[in-house]
């Protein structure tokens, strides 16, 4: 008898939701621009260079909000039609960055990751050899977010066998969701 999506259950696990970060970031950004101000106002400078150099700053913090927003819809609606794609018996799909074993040096390597019923499964973007590995043989998963990265977490598995692997995972909050459902 197979096994159904709603019957998998992951390795034991830690899930930290990645916080909105890009919100304190354009917070602090802002407060930034207010202290340039100011600056330029105590120093004494001729009203015109105030004026001018307060409308050039308030139009590249606009500039910087707009992409900020508009690249993390891109990102959503990337990640939403991969997740619409899924294959049977599929739970999550996404882009990932897989590290060299165990901490080794070395660039990652870049392609998708899909979770499914059986395991999970790394295909790279270019012809390198894959990276598959089953439920049972996964001890234990931890998922939290990459540092200075919008969307990104890290997902590091820990092997039955010994030693971990590291993905760089985009698409973060739906795996979250997918690691939560079936823990």
């Amino acid at each position: 008898m197979s096994e159904g999506i709603s019957d998998v259950r992951l390795p034991r696990n830690t899930v930290t939701r990645p916080k909105n970060r890009y919100r304190s970031s354009l917070l602090i950004l802002g407060a930034i621009v207010l202290v340039l101000v100011g600056i330029l106002w105590i120093t004494g400078g001729n009203s015109k260079q105030v004026v001018g150099g307060f409308i050039i700053l308030v139009i590249l913090y606009s500039v910087l909000v707009i992409e900020v927003v508009v690249g993390l819809r891109v990102q959503k609606r990337r990640q939403e039609t991969r997740m619409s794609g899924l294959p049977k018996g599929g739970l999550f799909v996404g882009g990932a960055a897989i590290y060299p074993a165990n901490g080794g040096q070395g660039k990652p390597t870049y392609g998708s990751m899909l979770l499914d019923i059986q395991g999970l499964h790394f295909t790279p973007k270019k012809d390198q050899e894959t990276f598959e590995i089953s439920w049972p043989n996964i001890s234990s998963m931890n998922l939290g977010p990459a540092n200075g990265k919008f969307g990104v977490g890290m997902l590091t598995l820990s092997l039955r066998e010994g030693g971990e692997r590291r993905l760089q995972v985009t698409g973060v909050n739906q795996l979250v969701d997918v690691i939560e459902k079936h823990s």
